[in-house]
């Protein structure tokens, strides 16, 4: 039971910055939300933002991957 919560706790917090991701490349740096850092009032894309909440979000699915796995004897 323990191990399905922390899948599905790695699946969601993966899916939720892959958003992350997307909105911090594709979206200027003055059209984000206040509360996003990075938030600034001139026309660039933080795409060091972007490559870090991606690398965040492939740990957190390589941690439900192993979570998943078999249990070794």
């Amino acid at each position: 039971m323990q191990k399905n919560v922390i899948v599905g706790i790695g699946v969601v917090i993966g899916l939720g910055l892959l958003v992350l991701t997307y909105v911090y490349a594709t979206t200027q740096a003055q059209f984000l939300p206040h509360y996003f850092p990075g938030y600034e009032m001139v026309a660039k894309i933080h795409y060091k933002h972007a490559i870090g909440c991606f690398v965040l979000a492939m740990g957190c699915f390589t941690l439900a991957w192993f979570q998943s796995g078999k249990k070794s004897a």
